[in-house]
């Protein structure tokens, strides 16, 4: 993959940012260094990131999804009121890929597990 001035930035605002950013908030984060980048360049360096392994991408239901620079095994808490995720580690003393493999005849690559539920903020909304 060839690298740019560009994707550079996208790449180290993802890494830098614990937030797990949409794309618009890369964008607009991208922006305050290199004005002129447009949403487009940002959608695309973001999908050649992902797809060349260097972030991951994770899926969100209300079609804001989010981008996180860290690459290894752990999974994501999202709220479903505000929409805000979280890291969660995998528990130590449960491998939940060795589990998997044992009840199957799968050799897995990828273990991405989303959790959803309220975070503190929005359970005291309700």
């Amino acid at each position: 993959m060839k690298n740019s001035k560009q994707r550079s930035l996208i790449l180290d605002t993802i890494i830098n940012n614990p937030v797990h950013p949409t794309a618009k908030q890369v964008y607009e984060m991208a922006r305050k260094k290199l004005p002129n980048i447009s949403l487009g360049t940002v959608y695309r360096n973001l999908s050649a990131l992902t797809e060349s392994g260097l972030i991951r991408h994770i899926a969100v239901s209300d079609g804001c999804d989010r981008y996180d620079g860290r690459l290894d095994r752990h999974f994501h808490l999202i709220c479903s009121g505000c929409g805000k995720v979280e890291d969660v580690e995998p528990d130590k003393y449960f491998d939940l890929e060795k589990y998997a493999e044992s009840q199957t005849d799968y050799k897995l690559d990828e273990i991405d597990i989303v959790m959803r539920g309220y975070c503190p903020d929005c359970q005291r909304k309700r």
